[in-house]
């Protein structure tokens, strides 16, 4: 029986003792909540949870009038269970809440425990995982023997990597080898992504995950038990890419698992997945992606489109064409942020594709890619973080409903990532992308709701790539935005204005180039004010010239500002061939093309830059790109060193006293380095603008 069919009768089950216990009961009205209820059991036997909900509510109205009882309890139950299933997740909450402040000790002491222990996986899903791992603590004999394993997962996907490590390490010291081994795969998994002091090397725990599957496989068991088992040792082991056979021999031993306990989602997945490792055999990945395709599995879908575009035998448009399909995909089924093996699959794919886009000459192409994964990196910080996205006053409750329903559609895009990352309830992945496609079409409602009223912040919630030529209606005559991407082999590097656009391509990876931006920066930050002119003659500022400005001195020798679109931590205003370009140039970075084309419009509805200064460490882009969301009038200036706080507050009156002459902090800071002494003069070297101004 699947989990589908499995909860549909759970909620039959007790709504008809809920039916029995109800029958004799009057209410004063006349009416009978346990009619309500049977309509509520015949309607969940029809599908139709909408009006098993209608049902449940008009009963518990009716029940609730002589207060509260065993059968309202279990009424509730079965309404935040139908709430829960259909991804009305805030829903849940309020009646979890309703049964703790109105039915304590009148649900069963298991019904009891199950609900706890859903509402933990409610907040696990919406992100409050610190709250859903104390649930769970909390109440002895709620958790089963996977839940640890589960809870791991969630400390992992907050990047709470040693708490993480430490449930692993519980679970790998249990008498259970199907828990064991799944343990030890997690510990494989985080060491070789996330190590954790006091952990083994990856290398250890690869050998002991090899060690217990063979173990395993010598155990008789559940099938399904040992399949999942399995396949998670498989994946961990194929991830490092130093084990490829042990990997792809405990593939398909799961995969005849799989067969055997009649799983049919997972014989399917574990038969890509076991293809995917050596084989790579076109047919398995045309035969495997069809399935996934007929059944809505988005997920699995995807990744095979892109072990397709990875494998021998395609050529390189052909590979494209794979790569982007898979890639849409995941971009709009993935939860941001998206940690764990899909989200680094999704991220290797995007970076692998850039690389042939650029290779080949695509570059339109490259940048709308780039922009596209920038702006899902946006949605990401604004849906998680209230205060980055606001409305005029009197519209408070439209607000939250914006979130509310933001915030569901990514818990049921988490819940998809876990049905395939532990290999459970893949057979529901289909209906919870309805769920999602119906969410997302309410959300579009509200949202077009806003769009006059404030439009940045609608697109905040759901901001497009931007692409090249829409960026040029935005660069104001004389300006120029410089636009950086890296990749898996080559660096693009995009000189923009209002009318032309020419574009260098340099054979160097992203790991490197960001390697020599963090090298320069950090010989900045460690360089005493008095010894910064020796900065001009250092080796990675040298080379990052050489790559990134030089190709274009001709040109931004006659811009009045220039504005550098790029995630490294690069301090671009103190690159240039001859002297920093901040003393010819104002200078400002950004990390999207979106942000740009908001700021730019902010501005001309502003009229002029207000007169706050904030200061955030150059080195984390992403607060200084949230500081901007969230005051996108204030100045954001980055600090490329340490300050002492009177040097900032010297600089903040500075700065704000001259910011009060209209002109934007970019110029005011190459204002500063031009005519500082030099004495002087290094302290605002070390200081850059985040914005357009």
């Amino acid at each position: 029986m699947n989990e589908q069919h499995f909860f549909r009768h759970v909620i039959t089950f007790f709504l008809f003792a809920v039916v029995l216990t109800g029958c004799d009961r009057i209410t004063p009205s006349g009416d009978d909540p346990g009619l309500f209820y049977k309509k509520a059991e015949a309607f969940i036997e029809q599908n139709d949870d909408k009006a098993a909900l209608d049902a449940l509510n008009r009963g518990i109205a009716l029940d609730t009038l002589d207060g509260f009882s065993p059968v309202t309890a279990s009424a509730l139950n079965m309404k935040r269970q139908i709430e829960e299933r259909n991804g009305s997740f805030y829903h849940a909450l309020d009646t979890h809440a309703l049964i703790e402040n109105r039915c304590s000790g009148l649900l069963g002491r298991n019904q009891e425990r199950d609900r706890i222990r859903d509402k933990a996986i409610v907040l696990s899903l919406l992100g409050n995982v610190d709250e859903a791992s104390g649930l769970m603590r909390e109440e002895p004999g709620i958790m089963r023997r996977n839940d640890l394993l589960m809870m791991a997962r969630w400390h992992a996907s907050a990047a709470q990597y040693e708490r993480s490590a430490d449930i692993f390490l519980t679970a790998a010291g249990s008498d259970n080898l199907v828990l064991r081994l799944e343990a030890l795969a997690g510990l494989l998994d985080l060491s070789e992504h996330h190590p954790v002091k006091g952990m083994h090397s990856a290398a250890w725990y690869a050998s002991r995950t090899i060690e217990t599957a063979k173990l395993l496989l010598d155990t008789p068991g559940p099938p399904l038990q040992h399949a999942l088992a399995m396949r998670q040792a498989a994946m961990s082991l194929a991830e490092t890419g130093r084990h490829d056979d042990d990997a792809s021999y405990i593939f398909f031993k799961a995969l005849s698992y799989a067969r055997a306990a009649g799983d049919r989602a997972l014989e399917q997945v574990l038969d890509f997945e076991s293809n995917d490792v050596l084989t790579q055999n076109p047919e398995v990945y045309g035969r495997t992606s069809a399935y996934f395709e007929d059944h809505g599995m988005v997920i699995p879908h995807a990744l095979a489109l892109i072990g397709r575009a990875q494998a021998a035998g395609f050529d390189e448009r052909e590979r494209m064409r794979l790569f982007q399909q898979g890639i849409r995909f995941l971009r709009y089924q993935l939860p941001s942020p998206s940690p764990g093996l899909v989200g680094r699959r999704f991220r290797k794919a995007s970076g692998e594709l850039l690389s042939l886009q650029i290779a080949r000459g695509f570059y339109n192409d490259a940048f709308r890619v780039d922009e596209a994964l920038k702006t899902r990196e946006i949605r990401g910080w604004v849906l998680h973080d209230p205060s980055l996205f606001s409305l005029p006053e009197g519209h408070a409750s439209l607000r939250r409903d914006i979130i509310r329903l933001g915030l569901e559609i990514d818990a049921l895009l988490r819940r998809s990532v876990e049905a395939y990352a532990s290999g459970r309830g893949l057979d529901l992945m289909e209906f919870t992308g309805h769920l999602v496609s119906k969410k997302r079409g309410e959300l579009n409602d509200l949202l077009a709701g806003i769009s006059d009223l404030a439009p940045v912040e609608r697109d905040k919630m759901q901001p497009e790539p931007v692409t090249i030529a829409t960026l040029q209606q935005s660069i104001p005559p004389g300006s120029a935005v410089l636009k950086i991407i890296t990749s898996d082999e080559w660096l693009a590097v995009y000189c923009i204005s209002g009318e032309s656009v020419d574009m260098v391509r340099r054979k160097i990876d992203a790991a490197d180039a960001e390697a020599l931006a963090a090298l320069f920066a950090g010989h900045i930050g460690m360089s005493q004010d008095s010894a910064l002119g020796g900065i001009a003659r250092h080796s990675s500022r040298l080379t990052l010239t050489e790559m990134i400005i030089a190709p274009f001195a001709d040109r931004l020798g006659n811009v009045s500002h220039l504005t550098c679109i790029t995630n490294m931590a690069l301090p671009v205003h103190l690159l240039g061939q001859n002297r920093y370009l901040v003393r010819d140039v104002p200078v400002s970075r950004l990390s999207s093309a979106r942000e740009y084309l908001w700021y730019s419009r902010a501005q001309a509805g502003a009229g002029r830059q207000g007169n706050e200064a904030d200061f955030i460490d150059a080195m984390s882009y992403q607060e200084a790109a949230k500081m901007k969301l969230r005051h996108p009038d204030h100045s954001i200036l980055l600090l490329w060193k340490p300050y002492h706080v009177k040097e900032l507050n010297d600089a903040r009156v500075l700065l704000s006293l001259a910011l009060q002459q209209g002109v934007g902090p970019a110029v005011v800071l190459s204002q500063m380095v031009r005519s500082s002494a030099e004495a002087d003069g290094p302290g605002w070297l070390t200081l850059s603008s985040y914005g357009v101004r």
